[in-house]
């Protein structure tokens, strides 16, 4: 509670600006360990250095009141006589004059001039004054805490953030302290855990084929030492997190610990393929008709902020090459803030393939903005670039479910082929047979999964500017049609067998260079001659004066 004057225990800028971590507050806190004889989370070791100080400042003002005056407007005071004035931070002063105050407002009063040591100059202030003042009251009342100060839980809340990261800075450097999750211990206290029960515990975990927590690895261990549940709790996840076979993937409250080796390789490292990737940039023009294609292509490297498809639990793309290949799938951050409410930096789940009724372990990354360890799901469904998938959050916590149609013949089809000869992407057209529902316009057989997924992580690919791979996928595409036409779709699923790439940055590539005009219907075309020149007002996007074609579509730029 605030109350008048201020103790520097009582101020933010004390301990923001002045405090420093005490030997005799390292022994304090080593007390509350000892006494509690379990790991101490730091913020209570915070406080209780907050609430020591607080009381000792308390008490040593208090003693001090005993000796010396303190101000308060109500009193009367003679010349000599020694004052400490609360409101200026317990500073004491000696009244040199005195003499007689009238006020319409106060009545009669007194009025003192009081002399400070050091520079400042002497200052009057009221006495013998009845009226109400926030300064008459009791002397206990008025040295116990600062103006604008706090106390109590008030002061551990707001000071205590300040006092922890002081300490865990001192505490590091202090081998006879201890830290795991938030808290400290003593070294000399903790519980030994070898080799031995590592490797019992990596069993444990193998055996179990899914997170374990700390305290099922306990139960398992039957350690022989001395200490309590949280101690022994306590010196397991340390050595489970010293040893490099286990990864702590958190929880509420207590971790839960798998092993690197059961985890998918993209948790750690994002694939070769989804590395580097062009993502859509604020203020880029796209053609009208280019909205619903970005939309269908739903790729999460056009979103700007957040997404409205994923605060609706579901989101619908088509699959890329780089996402097939390294077995993973784009998940948006507003899907993963309705999966889950954890921090962690990966966590397994469990995603249904509602078609074929089974269901996967899968690992959301949400820092690397994919779902990874899809790979079998994939081959199970023979899935291909091209694919309509819809995910959404399941009725279980934790849980996704994959929807995806079976396709529309089961027939032999003309479709495009994609090979990578010589370090280049060739595309023809073959038979094939779908065993899912894809977007006539993107999909793409890849025959050569090894050799396009070698020029996607070829220096060259890497280093190519994306108007060259554009061009370069576009005339590759054209060859196939018998006007030289390139449907967006199509020329978005070839860029992203050079490099990952959102379908904004290409549509907004289309949009501006003179070179490709719309045909209507997600067609392009294309014309050498005019490479390089670019449009630069939404009127010349729609109206593209260059252009040797009439037949064009004229889409509005926005």
């Amino acid at each position: 509670m605030a109350a008048s004057g201020k103790l520097s225990s009582y101020t933010e800028a004390y301990w923001r600006d002045e405090y420093q971590v005490s030997q005799a507050d390292t022994d304090l806190a080593t007390g509350v360990i000892l006494q509690e004889g379990n790991p101490v989370p730091v913020d209570r070791l915070a406080a209780a250095i907050i609430n020591e100080k607080q009381a000792r400042e308390q008490a040593i003002a208090a003693q001090l009141a005993r000796q010396i005056a303190v101000y308060r407007p109500m009193d009367s005071y003679e010349v000599g006589q020694r004052l400490m004035f609360t409101e200026l931070d317990m500073a004491e002063g000696e009244v040199i004059a005195k003499r007689s105050g009238n006020n319409s407002r106060y009545g009669a009063f007194e009025v003192v001039k009081v002399a400070f040591s050091g520079p400042a100059k002497p200052r009057e202030f009221a006495a013998a004054m009845t009226g109400p003042h926030h300064l008459n009251r009791s002397i206990e009342e008025l040295v116990s805490t600062g103006e604008e100060g706090y106390s109590g839980e008030e002061a551990v809340a707001a000071f205590g953030p300040l006092v922890v990261a002081k300490l865990n800075a001192v505490f590091e450097a202090d081998r006879d302290m201890v830290p795991f999750a938030d808290k400290w211990f003593l070294r000399e206290l903790l519980p030994q855990v070898d080799a031995g029960y590592l490797n019992l515990a990596e069993a444990a975990i193998y055996e179990a084929g899914q997170p374990v927590t700390a305290r099922e690895i306990l139960a398992r261990l039957e350690l022989d030492v001395v200490g309590s549940e949280a101690t022994q709790l306590f010196a397991l996840n340390r050595a489970l997190e010293a040893d490099g076979r286990f990864d702590d993937l958190g929880g509420d409250g207590e971790q839960r610990w798998y092993l690197r080796a059961l985890e998918p390789d993209a948790i750690f490292e994002t694939p070769a393929v989804l590395a580097n990737p062009i993502a859509a940039s604020p203020g880029e023009f796209v053609g009208v008709t280019l909205i619903d294609v970005i939309e269908d292509l739903g790729d999460d490297l056009d979103e700007l902020g957040e997404s409205p498809r994923a605060k609706a639990g579901s989101v619908s793309f088509q699959l890329t090459f780089p996402h097939l290949y390294a077995g993973t799938m784009p998940i948006l951050r507003g899907l993963v803030a309705r999966l889950s409410d954890t921090a962690s930096d990966h966590y397994p789940i469990t995603i249904t393939d509602r078609r074929r009724r089974k269901d996967y372990s899968v690992w959301v990354a949400p820092s690397r903005g994919f779902l990874c360890g899809l790979d079998e799901l994939y081959e199970a469904a023979n899935m291909t670039v091209g694919a309509e998938l819809t995910v959404s959050v399941g009725e279980a916590p934790q849980t996704l479910v994959l929807e995806y149609a079976a396709p529309r013949s089961r027939r032999n089809e003309w479709l495009k082929a994609a090979t990578a000869p010589e370090g280049r992407l060739v595309l023809e057209m073959k038979p094939a047979t779908l065993s899912v529902r894809c977007d006539s316009d993107a999909v793409i057989i890849v025959e050569d999964v090894d050799g396009v997924a070698g020029l996607m992580t070829s220096a060259q690919a890497q280093n190519t500017a994306l108007e060259d791979l554009i061009r370069r996928s576009f005339l590759e595409l054209a060859k196939l049609s018998g006007q030289g036409l390139v449907h967006v779709k199509a020329l978005y699923m070839a860029v992203n067998m050079h490099r990952r790439c959102g379908a904004a940055p290409i549509c907004a590539h289309l949009t501006r260079q003179a070179a490709y005009d719309p045909m209507g219907e997600g067609l392009w075309a294309y014309d050498g001659a005019l490479e390089g020149q670019t449009y630069e007002s939404e009127d010349e996007m729609r109206e593209r004066p260059l252009s040797n074609r009439t037949d064009r579509l004229r889409d509005q730029a926005v």
